[in-house]
């Protein structure tokens, strides 16, 4: 059947705003020859369903229901207009919002679907990116959906609170399907941090927090992968660097985006959600390819990281601790240990608070102040080693003179957001706005401070991707409240940029993992997430990147980022003997040898702290059990403790090589 015409309305002669003349056809496709199977209402014009016209896969489909929500209610859609071309598809739809008898607001709604792969379109093969310009246009003159006396509808005033985007029920496998959500590194409950992956109904239950679902935030990418065991068809739904923040709605049959605004919507005023990105394909494997290509902002860090053994010194969290304790420690672990990287908790911590509580990012002047970290780090340096140091972009102590008071985010009353993270004590923390500039350049101003003065080469930050609120406060440099948590990124990049002009050693590694910000690495450091250490290890080499991670395992080769056995002195004694002893373990100074001689950007990993690099296979401290070694790695069927002499054969399972009753420390395949 044919459109209606499309309602002449009065705006600005934009090539957005056009609204074309086309026909729809019986068969709800459209006569143009767009890349995809679109299939959608020929009276509402909602997106019923997408797939691969090539492979014959079901890419989405939706039930019939509400494809747009404003503010958490649904919209009534009608189509007025549709346009297609080989890469993308664009239909226009309008919608009114009524708001008292007579009064309403109408809504013009241009959905552009993209697909990747296609010439001057720069989304990668087998990908459909869809997003959502919203304009409020005048009321039109004709309106079905108005009983009023009167013509047009008077203009009301609008508040757009949320978008949600797509918002219909959609089906997905049905009861076969599966999901796969990463939030992985840092700490808490599953309910926040977990990677979570299988039935849709037991996966469920965990991914409805509010720190779980808010983005960008916690979560590893904004967005989930549903697949089919028996088939491995998959498509990964993703909002990739979002200029607007909210939450990620999940359901046995929703997986939707809130997007925020908190603005009022005037006549002719536009807005354009971020895109929502799905890429599909099949096999597990590929599923997981697709994922690791979207580090693009994560660089690699320098060459001469992957031949460094790691220790993190904590003279403050030390009786008796200070920047000379650490130097003769750090001395110790270089000269009889082979350690070369050192990370330090070295701020100023006053005697209220606790090892988060940032008095000031100064050298604490109780362990030895600036001139005693800088001989820290100096004899590091001289024996070849490197250090990064701790920081905070999150939550900063009040009573630091520097900390500005408009930094805090703050409620419609004007409250700041505290965290009182050891309430025992009182203090208190301000959280603060990542996208003020000059809470950015107070961050620069400290990082060449260390780079510079004191020889730090790179910087970790604790508690890296937590999620934010909008921020209510005025702050001019947010053109609306829901962009403060994308600020976040953009903060991260401009600092990293930043350490990069300084020296180009600098590096930044954080607590989490985050494929929209720019890092060199990231940390997965709980015991109980071992569901996102073993995808980790499989993420590893599967993009043009190898991704490294802080793992919680101690001498964890195929993490790219190894540590020794303990990882830091945290309430050990401040004693030369302390570090001796660290120094005297044969698998620590094993792992500093491996590491040195060989470097472990090949290094891979065979599952919970087990590490194969070349014919070595190192199982950390607690780690035991079976190590299934593929083929082509296989270089032998035989492994011998490098430090009991004991030899395991291993037996061949379809061309791999199993090793069972293996224990934590070194082996040598043969």
């Amino acid at each position: 059947m044919n459109s209606p015409e499309p309602a002449t309305i009065p705006a600005p002669e934009t090539e957005s705003l056009t609204i074309p003349k086309v026909v729809i056809e019986t068969g709800n496709r459209a006569p143009t020859a767009f890349g995809l199977d679109l299939r959608m209402d020929p009276v509402t014009g909602q997106l019923r369903q997408l797939a691969c016209p090539r492979t014959g896969q079901v890419i989405v489909r939706y039930e019939a229901g509400a494809e747009v929500e404003l503010n958490g209610r649904a919209l009534d859609l009608r189509l007025v207009g549709r346009e297609e071309s080989p890469a993308e598809a664009v239909a226009w739809m309008r919608a009114r919002v009524a708001c008292a008898y007579g009064a309403s607001a109408s809504l013009l709604i241009r959905r552009t679907i993209t697909l990747g792969g296609m010439p001057n379109r720069s989304g990668p093969p087998q990908s459909a990116h869809i997003r959502y310009e919203v304009r409020r246009a005048p009321n039109p003159e004709t309106c079905d959906e108005s009983d009023a006396i009167w013509r047009p509808d008077i203009e009301a005033p609008l508040f757009l609170e949320t978008l949600t985007v797509p918002a219909a029920p959609c089906r997905w496998y049905g009861d076969r399907t599966c999901i796969r959500a990463p939030a992985i590194g840092g700490s808490g409950p599953r309910e926040h941090v977990s990677l979570e992956d299988g039935p849709l109904s037991e996966a469920l239950p965990y991914l409805q927090s509010d720190f779980r679902t808010a983005f960008p935030g916690q979560s590893t990418v904004n967005g989930a992968m549903y697949y089919e065991r028996d088939s491995e068809n998959f498509v990964w739904v993703l909002a990739r660097r979002p200029h607007q923040g909210g939450r990620l709605e999940y359901g046995p049959q929703r997986h939707a985006y809130r997007f925020d605004w908190f603005r009022p919507l005037a006549l002719q005023d536009e807005v354009m959600t971020p895109p929502v990105s799905f890429f599909w394909g099949r096999g597990l494997g590929e599923a997981d390819a697709v994922l690791a290509r979207q580090f693009d902002l994560y660089e690699e860090p320098p060459e001469w990281w992957y031949r460094t053994a790691w220790f993190w010194l904590h003279p403050l969290m030390q009786p008796g601790g200070s920047f000379e304790t650490a130097r003769r420690g750090a001395q110790t672990l270089m000269e009889q240990c082979g350690v070369r990287g050192f990370g330090l908790l070295a701020h100023d911590i006053p005697w209220s608070g606790g090892d988060i509580d940032v008095g000031s990012p100064r050298p604490s002047p109780s362990a030895g102040g600036a001139d005693g970290l800088r001989r820290l780090v100096e004899s590091i340096r001289s024996a070849g080693g490197h250090t990064f140091i701790w920081m905070s972009r999150t939550g900063h102590r009040a009573e630091d003179p520097a900390v500005r008071a408009a930094w805090a985010l703050r409620g419609v009353d004007g409250r700041p957001i505290r965290i009182y993270p050891r309430r025992g004590n009182g203090v208190r923390l301000d959280v603060v706005n990542p996208g003020d500039p000059s809470f950015q350049e107070y961050l620069m101003e400290w990082i060449e401070y260390y780079v510079r003065q004191i020889g730090i080469d790179g910087i970790f930050w604790d508690s890296g991707f937590q999620p934010l609120p909008p921020d209510f406060g005025e702050k001019p440099y947010l053109a609306n409240p829901g962009q403060t948590g994308p600020r976040m990124a953009e903060c991260y990049e401009r600092l990293y940029r930043f350490g990069r002009s300084l020296s180009r050693d600098f590096f930044m590694w954080a607590e989490g993992v985050s494929v929209d910000i720019p890092m060199n690495g990231f940390a997965v450091d709980q015991r109980d997430q071992e569901a996102g250490q073993l995808w980790m290890q499989r993420l590893a080499h599967a993009g043009p990147r190898r991704l490294v991670w802080r793992s919680c395992w101690a001498h964890d080769l195929a993490s790219g980022f190894p540590f020794i056995s303990p990882p830091n002195d945290v309430r050990l004694p401040a004693t030369p003997a302390a570090y001796e002893q660290i120094a005297l373990d044969p698998m620590n100074r094993w792992t500093c040898e491996i590491v040195r001689e060989r470097g472990v950007r090949n290094a891979v990993g065979l599952g919970a702290g087990k590490s194969l690099l070349d014919e070595f296979v190192a199982l950390s401290p607690g780690a035991s059990g079976v190590a299934r070694i593929s083929a082509p790695r296989a270089r032998g069927e035989r492994l011998k403790h490098l430090h009991d002499g004991r030899v395991v054969v291993g037996r061949r399972a379809d061309g791999d090589v199993i090793f069972e009753g293996l224990t934590s420390g070194a082996w040598v395949m043969f």
